[in-house]
């Protein structure tokens, strides 16, 4: 299921290099997937392989670099990747239209505020926070007290699928 989160979906239309960072579990792949639907998506496993899921197919950075170069791309868990990667987008090999996204927020800190950090400049930083009640009201329109409670548990997102009274 997809809130809507108009501050974030604004921003991602508008930008065109972006940072998204925030803790596990916010909806940052979710949002990213809804909003940039026709961008290639790419996710970066433990190995560093690059996963593309829409092609079911894994790539090492020498044969995902032609994908990249194309653009409009977005990179889910980019800190896993090899440090070649990071170097390739701080001398400027990378398109205008590219999305990473991290939980490591330690490592936005060192890729993009320390002095030497090899990114700072080059993407809009966005963090990504929890759902805020105003988008889970706008969105689940609650009728009673008993909902907008639920409604307001549920911004939590380890929560989910919790009962809101489980004693009674």
């Amino acid at each position: 299921m997809y809130v809507p989160r108009p501050k974030y979906e604004e921003l991602l239309r508008g930008c065109r290099r972006v940072l998204l960072f925030g803790r596990r579990k916010t909806g940052k792949t979710t949002l990213v997937r809804h909003v940039l639907k026709d961008w290639l998506y790419a996710y970066v496993k433990p190995s560093g392989e690059f996963f593309l899921p829409e092609e079911d197919a894994s790539y090492d950075l020498r044969s995902f670099l032609p994908l990249l170069r194309k653009g409009r791309v977005v990179i889910d868990e980019f800190h896993r990747a090899p440090e070649e990667f990071t170097h390739r987008l701080q001398s400027g090999d990378i398109p205008e239209e590219l999305v990473l996204i991290t939980s490591t927020i330690h490592l936005v800190r060192r890729f993009t505020y320390s002095p030497d950090a090899p990114l700072k400049g080059l993407f809009t930083e966005v963090p990504v926070t929890l759902l805020e009640p105003i988008d889970l009201l706008s969105f689940f329109r609650p009728a009673t007290g008993e909902e907008l409670e639920r409604i307001l548990f549920y911004q939590e997102p380890t929560q989910i699928g919790k009962e809101l009274y489980p004693n009674t």
